[in-house]
């Protein structure tokens, strides 16, 4: 589990894995705001650079950036 934050609260869920045959990534919003972009794309960024690095692992990440107008932090 990995915690990003920059309000000091856990903020939106979200779960990051690769498939087992190829380099195809998919992030899928567990808990919180469904239609912000910017929050998959740094969960997708996260899950490449570690796939990059020989790390296999899914991800699941807390993820509370400032700017969000999000309900659920």
């Amino acid at each position: 589990m990995v915690v990003v934050t920059q309000v000091g609260k856990l903020g939106n869920l979200l779960q990051a894995r690769q498939d087992e045959f190829s380099q195809t990534y998919s992030v899928d919003v567990l808990l919180g705001r469904r239609d912000d972009p910017l929050l998959e794309v740094c969960a997708r960024q996260l899950i490449e650079r570690l796939a990059l690095a020989g790390d296999r692992r899914n991800l699941l990440l807390w993820i509370a950036l400032k700017g969000e107008t999000s309900t659920s932090t």
